[in-house]
């Protein structure tokens, strides 16, 4: 239940804070040092593809720098999806 009343979260401050932008990343699935070692150990290594931390940082950046980040207040942004359509982010191969 918290996950949906998070993804509401950011329309609803919309809402309430029109002067301001704010938007609700999705990271995706980000591959963490804990879980590479875990995957290494387990036998796992590339079988489960994720985006290093860099990536929702880079969108998350765009958010708080770019003036057209303010058309998208109130709406959810898949973090990995987006940092490929606009090329905020080299390729990751993960």
């Amino acid at each position: 239940m918290s996950k949906g009343a998070f993804h509401r979260l950011a329309g609803i401050l919309a809402v309430e804070y029109p002067q301001l932008t704010i938007v609700n990343v999705e990271p995706g699935y980000v591959v963490t040092e804990r879980m590479e070692a875990n995957a290494a150990a387990l036998g796992l290594e590339g079988v489960y593809p994720g985006a290093p931390p860099s990536v929702p940082a880079s969108v998350i950046t765009w958010v708080a720098t770019a003036p057209e980040a303010g058309e998208m207040s109130g709406e959810t942004i898949s973090a990995q999806r987006f940092a490929r359509q606009h090329d905020l982010h080299p390729p990751w191969s993960r």
